[in-house]
Order: structure tokens, then C-alpha cells, then sequence
């Protein structure tokens, strides 16, 4: 993080994904404020704004242009102060204040800030940015899924640590990208992940559902991104899904075995579309030995929503609570522990 927040571009070219990001909220932003939050991990805002300003991307806004970015009652405290008639849209009241009030008078009021506004360049850069970023996320995307199909799968988690340390949005919060470069993908895992897409062919979902596993990107904006590069593949989201399920249900029962468990616990949603087969087995404690993928274990169809829970005893896992959708109202609710069986017979009947 801290050398995301050294690397302060100096040219356009060499801008990332929270550059664009800050460029884009800085139109209107009181030039005052600093921002919070995720924002102001992702770069060093201050030494970033003098930059955007040295390239005329940004300028310092109009008394007016400031003014426009105020709510209206803030309008109307200028003008009380200053004895002004307060009827009026807004932009009548804006018209009344400069043609009434001298510009140092209206920038000594509280409620008034002076604002970052785009200049015509800056709004060209934006508009640029929407295309670079989608044709760098594909070719991204086209190298790591091209690697994971030929079953390179070191190389393929290389490539993805290396966008991740340079990306804003923090895949994996508290994740070292750069010690993850460095390890690697464990030997069980590329063990299971080789053997999911053996088990596919290496075809092209298996592959986006490794690689959205090793990279924390959402399957379904990678499916969407995908389907523009391989146009010829099948890349259906169901199918994506039923695989990444199936590696979750296999990577559970691997860390419930290394913490010397020996059953996981079968956990189907509350609601009016679980599957009769599926409603059957919530609550029922399994073996790991047992265990098999479609029979007991999920994914039992595809589109199952269903997850395991290890590390529980029945009597822990009694004593918690469970989210259900309410069948008469459709929200969705806490609830006192109870097995699909149980919640259907009060809630169904």
C-alpha cells in the first residue's frame, strides 16, 4: 500500500484505475476537503491534485461554479446575512447573489467552499479512460485464463498478483499481493485446481472459475468481459458457478482435514426455491470420508446455493441464528436455528 501511494503519475499515459477514479469525483469536490475512506488508502491525494493541475486536467472552479455545487438553503443563509430577497429557483438566487454581493464577501460565508471543476481536457482523459480500462482488464483477463487453459497455473497467479498490486480495488482486503507473488498457489490447491480442470478438459468455465478463485474478481463480471474474447466458447454463468462451487466444497473439507476435523455440516438456504433433495440433507452432519459431490455434498445440482459448515458441534451450531426469506412478506430475516425441515413445516404450510 505504501508504495501504491508512492507511485505518483506524471503523465496520462502512465495513469491506473484510482487515478481515473479520483479524477472523476474531483468535479464539484470542495477543494478544502479531504477524501475518506477507501479513497485516500488507495493513493496520496494530496500530492496527486497539483499534478492534475500542473496538467490542466483540473482547475480551480468560478465563484459561480462553486456556488452551483451548494444546496439551496445554503443560498439562501448567504443572502440573509447580506439582506437579500431569498425567492426564487436556484439559479435566480445564484444570479441575485453575484450581482448583489462583492466575491470576497460571498467566499467569507461558512457554507462556502471553493471547488475542483474539469477543464475540457480533463473531461476528454475521462472519456478515454472507460476504453483503456476495459481493453486493459481484457487483455489481462486474455493472458491469465489463456495461461490457467494450458494449465500454467504458477505463471497464471503471477500475472494476477501483479495486477492486484498495482490495482486500487484491494482484492482480498489484507492480502500481501507481493508475498502471495513470491509463494505462490500452494501445493494443494494447485493440485485440486489441475484436477477441476482436468476433470472440464480445461475448458473455458472450469478455467474462469480457477481464475476467479485466485484473483477475487466476480464471476459475473468476468463471464461478461469473457464472452467479448472468446466469443466462440461457452461460457455460460450457471455452469461457472457450479464449478466454483464444487472447488469451494473441496478447498472446505481441505481445511476442515488440516485442522483434524473429520465432518462438515450441510447448510441449504431458507427459501421457497431449495430443491426437495437439498432440503433433506440441511443439518445433516457428513463425514468427510463419505462425503461425495452431488450426493451429500454440494454442489448437488447445478444453480445449488448450498454450502458446508465446518468446525462446529450440532449443539454450537443449534445456538445461532440462520437467515431465511420470509415466504408471505419475501424479505429477508433472522431467525432462530432450525433445519429446512423444520422452517418449511412452520413457514410452508
Amino acid at each position: 500500500m505504501k508504495e501504491l501511494q508512492k507511485s505518483i503519475p506524471l503523465h496520462v499515459e502512465d495513469f491506473r484505475e484510482e487515478h481515473y477514479k479520483l479524477l472523476r469525483r474531483l468535479d464539484g469536490h470542495p477543494v478544502d476537503c479531504e477524501f475518506q475512506g477507501l479513497m485516500s488508502l488507495q493513493l496520496d491525494i494530496k500530492t496527486f491534485i497539483p499534478v492534475l493541475l500542473e496538467l490542466g486536467l483540473i482547475r480551480i472552479g468560478t465563484c459561480r461554479e462553486a456556488l452551483e455545487t451548494l444546496k439551496t438553503d445554503s443560498l439562501k443563509e448567504i443572502m440573509k446575512i447580506n439582506g437579500i430577497k431569498t425567492g426564487g429557483k436556484k439559479d435566480e438566487l445564484i444570479n441575485r447573489i453575484i450581482s448583489n454581493i462583492d466575491e470576497a464577501t460571498i467566499k467569507s460565508a461558512n457554507c462556502y467552499h471553493d471547488v475542483y471543476v474539469h477543464t475540457c481536457e480533463g473531461k476528454a482523459v475521462i472519456e478515454a479512460s472507460y476504453a483503456k480500462q476495459e481493453e486493459d482488464k481484457k487483455d489481462f483477463m486474455h493472458q491469465a485464463i489463456s495461461l490457467i487453459m494450458n494449465g500454467d497455473l504458477s505463471n497464471a497467479y503471477k500475472v494476477i498478483c501483479e495486477r492486484n498490486i498495482k490495482e486500487s480495488t484491494f482484492r482480498g482486503f489484507g492480502i500481501d499481493w507481493n508475498e502471495e507473488r513470491k509463494k505462490g498457489v500452494s501445493d494443494d490447491l494447485h493440485k485440486l485446481y489441475k484436477e477441476e480442470l482436468q476433470r472440464n478438459a480445461y475448458d473455458i468455465c472450469s478455467a474462469i472459475a480457477v481464475f476467479s478463485e485466485l484473483s477475487g474478481d466476480s464471476i459475473s463480471n468476468v463471464v461478461k468481459l469473457v464472452s467479448k474474447m472468446f466469443p466462440s466458447e461457452n461460457q455460460d454463468e450457471k455452469s461457472v458457478q457450479y464449478v466454483s462451487s464444487r472447488l469451494s466444497t473441496q478447498r472446505e473439507m481441505m481445511e476442515c482435514l488440516a485442522y483434524g476435523e473429520d465432518s462438515v455440516i450441510f447448510n441449504a438456504s431458507l427459501d421457497e426455491t431449495t430443491c426437495p433433495i437439498c432440503g433433506k440433507l440441511d443439518g445433516k452432519r457428513i463425514k468427510i470420508t463419505d462425503g461425495k459431490i452431488g450426493k451429500n455434498l454440494p454442489p448437488i445440482h447445478e444453480g445449488c446455493r448450498c454450502t458446508l459448515v465446518g468446525g462446529m458441534t450440532q449443539t454450537e451450531l443449534q445456538s445461532t441464528t440462520r437467515r431465511h426469506r420470509n415466504p408471505q412478506t419475501h424479505k429477508s430475516e433472522l431467525i432462530p436455528y432450525m433445519t429446512y425441515s423444520q422452517w418449511k413445516k412452520k413457514y410452508m404450510n
